[in-house]
């Protein structure tokens, strides 16, 4: 979870400091967490949203919704997906599983496509 709140934290200060920050649109992005706002998470998310308004000159904003407020894990890994939700702090174990679906999935198209090439030939 530390993990993944620090790249998001260094793609996104990235992105601010470059020249390219000065021709950044306004947005606010959407982060949805599982935690009580007095929970560690929570901390980093409206400290990372300070750095982040800082940077971009009040450009980019963060937008916290804790405890659940988007949804359960799986809801709101479905709305990152889904482009409805823009970050979303989940517990490790939870990625895990979804880690795992994706490429139980992905090795299961891969063998179709290898059948069905074979049987085109």
């Amino acid at each position: 979870m530390r993990i993944g709140l620090l790249c998001a934290a260094v793609s996104l200060c990235a992105l601010v400091g470059t020249p390219a920050a000065a021709q950044v649109q306004e947005r606010t992005i959407r982060w949805g967490h599982l935690n009580n706002t007095d929970h560690p998470v929570s901390f980093g998310v409206q400290k990372f949203a300070e750095v982040l308004a800082a940077k971009s000159g009040g450009k980019l904003k963060i937008r916290e919704f804790a405890a659940s407020q988007l949804g359960n894990e799986l809801q709101q890994q479905s709305a990152v997906r889904g482009g409805t939700q823009e970050v979303f702090s989940a517990s490790t174990t939870s990625l895990a599983c979804s880690a795992r679906n994706s490429s139980s999935q992905a090795r299961m198209r891969s063998s179709k496509v290898a059948v069905a090439g074979t049987r085109r030939s």
